[in-house]
């Protein structure tokens, strides 16, 4: 079992208590931090422990505490786990320690049923970095945006629908004593029907990998949005999305599903000549589904709707990217609200300053490219990133 001194960047904390003595350790994966009661790891800490002592365990589990305790004596085989904000207590019964060790590890995967639904549904609300929901790092949020910039910022109804879209973006971030890093490649294919008679549909797809305090999520997310042109300055997109997350290092699993209606507004040239101003709206819905992988299972019954709002500033530089492109310039701001189950982050901000090309006339093209630097930040969360992205 590898271990190492309490550092800032470790995902759980584990302080064990037995003969006197207090040890604390901290690890990155969840199943390092429950087995810290196993009989060798106990005697690695305290030279003198023997199996008959009184061990107790108290556990950052991505911020909520949890409680193991061997009570010693006649009952030196038995482990009592306890969630006290949760009202949570359980036993377990094995011939050893280690055994009751391996039915509380087994309990915490997938055997807990209702019991790990509700320690899940906790830390959306509780962990800044929880894999679900609750903070600008989470599957919740990363859905709610690639629908957001579908409809909003990232969509233009003038421009060719035929085309694909493919881009990177990379982010560090910072909350409490934790902190993490991650790179998302978002990619899209839009097409139209009936030969431009019909709505533009873009079929999209999010995949994410993160380093959270040492703990590897990974999340996916495909999606169909369907843009209708009211007029030249007003388009509607309504969209439906699937998410997924896992991760056997956070002792985390989910998949998600939602729906939106994204609201694009472009004001009038006329009104800011040479400025484009750009209002986006959405109202959203995305709620958690019974899901298991890597012998993790959860169904933690999370769901929230969001409003999203934001306004998009941009204007051409006048210096020539090519004979036809103009290097263009945008800021961006946009708000995030939830409401519904309890979340550690219920709402945020995003700020964007970026370039890019576009047609030096006005006119619509297929071929875009942008590049943006992201601030996102909430209560005791900051989130730096850079993204770029090219339409073809």
């Amino acid at each position: 079992m590898s271990s190492t001194s309490v550092r800032a960047a470790d995902l759980f904390t584990v302080t064990v208590t037995t003969g006197g003595e207090t040890e604390t350790r901290s690890f990155s994966t969840a199943e390092e931090a429950l087995r810290i009661a196993e009989q060798e790891n106990l005697e690695d800490l305290f030279p003198n422990y023997r199996e008959t002592d009184r061990v107790t365990a108290a556990i950052d589990f991505r911020g909520l505490p949890i409680a193991a305790e061997f009570s010693g004596g006649e009952s030196a085989p038995t482990l009592v786990f306890k969630v006290e904000s949760l009202g949570i207590e359980e036993t377990f019964d094995g011939a050893t320690r280690d055994q009751s060790v391996n039915q509380f590890v087994d309990f915490l995967k997938s055997e807990g049923k209702d019991v790990l639904d509700r320690i899940q549904k906790t830390l959306a609300a509780v962990s800044p970095v929880d894999p679900i929901a609750g903070n600008p790092g989470s599957l919740q949020s990363m859905m709610v945006r690639a629908a957001f910039d579908a409809g909003a910022f990232g969509g233009d109804p003038t421009r060719p629908a035929d085309g694909f879209s493919a881009g990177v973006s990379g982010s560090a971030f910072k909350t409490g004593t934790f902190s993490g890093r991650g790179v998302t490649l978002p990619m899209s294919y839009s097409f139209e029907f009936d030969d431009g008679a019909g709505p533009e549909v873009e079929i999209g797809l999010s995949l994410r990998w993160q380093s959270v305090s040492g703990a590897a999520v990974y999340a996916a997310s495909p999606s169909v949005a369907f843009t209708f042109p009211v007029n030249d300055s007003w388009a509607l997109t309504p969209s439906v999305f699937y998410g997924a997350t896992g991760s056997a290092d956070a002792a985390s699993v989910a998949q998600m599903v939602g729906a939106s209606l994204v609201s694009r507004y472009e004001i009038p040239h006329s009104i800011l000549p040479g400025t484009k101003l750009v209002l986006g709206n959405m109202v959203g819905r995305v709620s958690t589904l019974p899901f298991s992988v890597q012998g993790y299972s959860f169904d933690p019954g999370i769901g929230n709707t969001v409003l999203k709002n934001g306004l998009a500033v941009e204007r051409g530089t006048g210096a020539m990217l090519s004979e036809d492109d103009e290097l263009v310039v945008r800021l961006s701001y946009a708000h995030s609200y939830f409401m519904g189950t309890e979340l550690f982050l219920n709402q945020y901000h995003e700020v964007a300053l970026g370039v890019g090309s576009a047609d030096a006339k006005g006119r619509p093209v297929a071929d875009e490219m942008r590049f943006d630097a992201v601030y996102t930040f909430g209560d005791s969360y900051s989130k730096f990133g850079a993204r770029f992205v090219y339409r073809f």
